[in-house]
């Protein structure tokens, strides 16, 4: 337990040290120079001759400078007296530059492991295919009806005994409302296989008609005892045959018997 602590102790270290750096670097700034050649142009006799009073006066308009500066609206234009020169080029840091796209993927990360969620419910999708955005999908619906199993039994239980302190003669039954998680292509795909599935064990002589009825359809017998034979083509490798000229437009439909 030990060396996991001093690991998060570590990462939050570098974190709160990577979001100083991020302020400081990340940030464009402004480089605004204050020329004190120009400065001292009007600055009184008096005060030239009296470093203390020199001091103070610099100080104060210094500070009324970053006041001004600070209190600057992000539409409005610069307007000063030439004693200030604003660097419009690079700035203080323009030499500098820093990955923010890396920081934000870091973060995004750092987001769904603390939430132990996945990437597809937190609407970050950059890398996730459909095939794993629906396994996604599938655990988490997996740990829904791991709970709705646990609250089955729970409601069921209270129904009870509220039925048994009433009088009642009943045996109480709840069920969830299932949650879908495949697309309606997707399910009709796998009926579409499990058709063709029971068609070649039926041609196969595995099982009866009536036992792929049951299975597919869910009636108890079938209506026709073999499959068509246009059934039995669309079942074969593509349809149809071609001969081994591959210029040859002749076609010849190959039964399943055939390519099995």
């Amino acid at each position: 337990m030990t060396p996991v602590l001093q690991a998060i102790d570590f990462q939050m270290q570098i974190l709160q040290d990577l979001q100083a750096v991020l302020h400081h670097q990340g940030y464009p700034r402004n480089d605004i120079e204050i020329v004190l050649e120009r400065l001292m142009t009007y600055c009184p006799p008096h005060i030239k001759n009296n470093p203390k009073e020199l001091q103070n006066w610099l100080n104060e308009q210094h500070n009324n400078i970053v006041n001004m500066m600070e209190n600057i609206a992000p539409d409005s234009d610069y307007i000063h007296f030439d004693d200030v020169k604003i660097n419009m080029t690079n700035g203080a840091n323009g030499g500098r530059s820093l990955d923010v796209r890396a920081i934000t993927e870091m973060l995004d990360t750092q987001t769904l492991s603390g939430l132990k969620q996945m990437a597809i419910f937190m609407n970050r999708n950059q890398g996730v295919t459909e095939s794993w955005g629906t396994v996604q999908f599938k655990i988490f619906v997996s740990g829904i009806n791991s709970c709705q199993r646990g609250s089955k039994r729970i409601i069921e239980e209270i129904a009870r005994l509220w039925l048994r302190v009433n009088g009642e003669q009943a045996i109480a039954k709840f069920k969830h409302d299932i949650v879908d998680w495949e697309s309606e292509e997707q399910r009709l795909n796998v009926n579409l296989m499990k058709q063709q599935f029971y068609v070649i064990a039926q041609l196969m002589d595995w099982i009866d008609a009536d036992k792929a009825a049951q299975e597919v359809m869910g009636v108890e017998k079938a209506i026709g005892n073999k499959p068509s034979e246009n059934i039995r083509i669309s079942l074969s490798n593509g349809g149809v045959s071609v001969d081994n000229d591959k210029h040859s437009r002749e076609e010849k439909p190959l039964s399943i018997e055939g390519t099995i």
